[in-house]
């Protein structure tokens, strides 16, 4: 397989975190839009994913994929303490294939796996643990870590049967993906993306379903959503701002299918993901 240029591989969304006085027992529900990799410090994690649980003991990590209805049951050492660390990380090829589903990722990475992943979770946490000098070294150097992670997670956990076959297939309509994202605030058509990839709209229309899963105009509308996740990080556009900016109708069809797809409206998920602290 050729080499895949640098701006093919997207970092869209990275957050870390921790916290040392999980309440013993607690029960937390969450469906994310990215990948969760969490890791028990002090205590252990009861974790449960369609009816199954998966128990994570100190040290441990567990993984769970992005957009998967999950439960954290939080259990305290006997010290009385429960704390952990965690990433969030959504990262794409051509802004389609999310390459954490592309890999065998298991649900809890043991001791072994966990130790190169939790070290590098706390070195992102230590650029941004408000210590840090704020300018474009410390951004570099988190990008430098976050790039880290990904090449780590692809030399331990190899490439699913079916991911090198999407890899090549996505990559085939990469002229699509960068027509879809030069001109996600207009009207889109099939014939139009058909265009893109030197192909009949007869013809681009089931190649494109067969690669990505899912319809071409199903597509647009994933990365109008992915692009107004981006956007409603930064407090300083209106809702309505973004959702003219992503191509949508209007505000209230926006936030309608936002919330439908993500399980929260627009301002919620502002609110809790906003790079600073929203202004309104």
């Amino acid at each position: 397989m050729p080499l895949l240029e640098l701006n093919n591989v997207q970092v869209e969304y990275l957050e870390v975190g921790t916290h040392n006085n999980f309440p013993n027992g607690w029960l937390h529900h969450k469906i994310l839009p990215f990948a969760i990799f969490t890791q028990a410090l002090e205590g252990s994690y009861q974790v449960v994913i369609g009816g199954h649980t998966e128990t994570i003991a100190k040290g441990e990590i567990a993984f769970v994929p992005s957009n998967t209805p999950v439960t954290f049951i939080h259990h305290a050492a006997k010290s009385g303490t429960m704390a952990a660390r965690w990433l969030h990380l959504r990262a794409t090829l051509h802004g389609s294939a999310d390459l954490m589903d592309l890999l065998t990722i298991p649900g809890k990475l043991g001791h072994k796996s966990a130790r190169f992943l939790g070290v590098s979770i706390a070195r992102v946490l230590s650029l941004t643990d408000g210590t840090a000098d704020s300018g474009l070294i410390p951004t570099l150097r988190q990008m430098e870590l976050c790039y880290g992670i990904l090449r780590e997670l692809c030399e331990h956990f190899p490439i699913r049967k079916t991911g090198s076959s999407t890899l090549l297939r996505v990559s085939r309509f990469r002229p699509v993906f960068d027509y879809v994202r030069a001109h996600l605030g207009e009207s889109i058509t099939v014939e139009q993306m058909a265009r893109a990839a030197s192909l009949s709209p007869s013809r681009f229309f089931p190649l494109f379903k067969r690669a990505m899963q899912l319809s071409p105009m199903a597509y647009v509308q994933k990365a109008r959503l992915a692009r107004a996740r981006e956007l409603l990080q930064d407090d300083r556009s209106t809702i309505a701002h973004v959702a003219e900016a992503v191509g949508f109708m209007n505000q209230f069809h926006f936030s309608r299918i936002f919330k439908t797809h993500f399980g929260m409206a627009p301002r919620v998920y502002r609110r809790r993901f906003a790079l600073s602290p929203p202004s309104s």
